[in-house]
């Protein structure tokens, strides 16, 4: 068997499946994509502070390396 005839054999699974789901997954993209993530609970201020604070070691530490 050549290996085009093995990569089609491959492919055209793949393909069907991908046909079959993608308005399914057009419709989850849809709802996702708008979608905000905003942290609102007493702890999302500092929480934000600790990353920053991550973030300065991180990168000081990689500046002495």
């Amino acid at each position: 068997m050549t290996l085009l005839v093995e990569r089609r054999q491959i492919e055209e699974p793949i393909k069907i499946e991908v046909l079959r789901t993608l308005s399914d997954r057009t419709d989850r993209f849809l709802q996702v994509r708008g979608t905000v993530l905003v942290p609102d609970d007493p702890f999302a201020v500092p929480s934000d502070r600790v990353c920053q604070g991550y973030s300065v070691i991180a990168i000081s530490w990689g500046v002495l390396h």
